[in-house]
């Protein structure tokens, strides 16, 4: 089995393509903080994007999302523009959505 890759150059483009998103979910419950997963995690990922390492990330418009979760879901707020990162907590995991 095989594969082959098509660069299409810009005469067959209807729009600029879309910037890569990233979007990485940590398990947040005590057995996974106890177990240093979520540690290990954190700082293997900070590393990562630090160093540019992700698929993508030398075009301006990458965009990063966090998402965590132990009996709720969290997603957070980190642009530049504020003092200090928002935090949302979901409760109904049954109807959820992804501000």
């Amino acid at each position: 089995m095989g594969t082959v890759d098509f660069i299409a150059n810009h005469e067959y483009m209807n729009r600029p393509p879309m910037p890569p998103t990233f979007l990485f979910a940590f398990d947040v419950s005590k057995p996974a903080v106890d177990s240093g997963y979520l540690a290990l995690a954190c700082s293997t990922l900070k590393s990562v994007i630090e160093q540019s390492l992700l698929p993508g990330m030398a075009d301006e418009r990458s965009k990063i999302a966090f998402l965590s979760y132990d009996s709720n879901v969290h997603f957070y707020n980190l642009r530049s523009i504020l003092k200090q990162p928002q935090m949302m907590v979901i409760t109904d995991s049954e109807n959820i959505f992804m501000p």
